[in-house]
């Protein structure tokens, strides 16, 4: 029984590493994107946005409001992570997401 147990676990555990790493392998693709300037990419070591993504539990499925978007930054991160399976709503202030993004 205590074998059983302890399979079930280091099997959980597996699991939630492996998801885990996929989500950082999307972040970081979405990192790499062209559409990102220069100076978004210089933030990304001050912001280290995997990190904190995976500590705020991101899933490629998850419906996510961005609130204050401000110049785009977390939004050229999220959106292509979000686009397959999730969805990316930003809210108030979005005037600077549209002339941002969508001049691209």
């Amino acid at each position: 029984m205590r074998t059983t147990a302890t399979m079930a676990l280091l099997s959980l555990a597996v699991f939630a590493y492996a998801d885990g790493h996929e989500i950082g392998d999307k972040i970081r693709a979405a990192m790499a994107s062209d559409i990102r300037a220069e100076a978004e990419v210089e933030r990304d070591r001050n912001r280290n946005p995997v990190a904190t993504l995976e500590f705020f539990q991101l899933q490629s499925d998850q419906k996510v409001l961005e609130l204050l978007p401000g110049g785009g930054w977390y939004t050229k991160i999220l959106g292509p992570v979000l686009r397959d399976q999730g969805e990316l709503h930003v809210a108030i202030g979005t005037q600077r997401v549209q002339d941002n993004l969508l001049s691209l």
